[in-house]
């Protein structure tokens, strides 16, 4: 599970790096992820909530995850806790705007796998080494 959990986390920052790369490219893709009447290029206003919660987090806990470091289990919650937040206002988006659906298509699974992560570190965690 350990490496199973780690290889999730470094394909979500990954991933959302690669996103990022498409936007920089292509700001009017942003329209995928925000209102209808919001500009599109708008999009920049999460890059840094998005670089912290969907990159840094992940990678430092698959880390931390991969070497059964003690501060994995608090890693994981921290990032659950972001990718859920993250994955209700992409819900919220949707169901009041119709608009969003791509942010909510990849935010709800990548938030239902930190959750799950952060239960079973928090359930199976006795063998820290440091």
């Amino acid at each position: 599970m350990r490496i199973f959990c780690s290889f999730v986390l470094v394909a979500e920052a990954l991933g959302t790096l690669v996103i990022w790369a498409l936007l920089w490219r292509d700001p009017t893709l942003g329209a995928w992820f925000l209102p209808p009447d919001v500009a599109p290029e708008l999009i920049w206003t999460f890059v840094g909530a998005d670089m912290l919660t969907f990159v840094a987090l992940p990678l430092a806990a698959g880390h931390g995850v991969f070497h059964g470091c003690r501060w994995a289990g608090p890693a994981l919650w921290l990032h659950a806790g972001g990718v859920l937040y993250a994955a209700v206002l992409a819900i919220s988006l949707t169901v009041a705007t119709g608009a969003g659906l791509a942010c909510t298509l990849l935010s709800v699974p990548v938030a239902a796998l930190a959750v799950w992560f952060a239960v079973w570190a928090s359930r199976s965690w006795p063998h820290a080494t440091e």
